[in-house]
């Protein structure tokens, strides 16, 4: 029992901390880019196009769009009839 739970830690241990061999472009940033293209999910809301505008200890502020396709316009038409009222 031992050797399979010890072989499991290492097989999740391995998938969580890639090799540093392994090119990770999402990281090549800009100044003030929160994230840089390469990213499967951060492509999608394009990410890369989000910009830091103020980090200090604790605080991470960013400007943020999101594409049309990554809206959900239905949610949105939601928040703003709630907001209103």
């Amino acid at each position: 029992m031992a050797r399979t739970r010890s072989c499991y830690q290492s097989q999740v241990t391995n998938a969580a901390d890639p090799s540093e061999d392994e090119p990770q472009p999402w990281n090549e940033t800009e100044p003030g880019q929160l994230i840089a293209k390469g990213h499967g999910a951060g492509d999608i809301i394009e990410a890369d196009q989000w910009q830091i505008l103020e980090e200090t200890k604790g605080l991470l502020v960013v400007e943020i769009h999101l594409p049309e396709h990554a809206r959900d316009v239905s949610l949105s038409e939601s928040v703003v009839s709630q907001l209103r009222t």
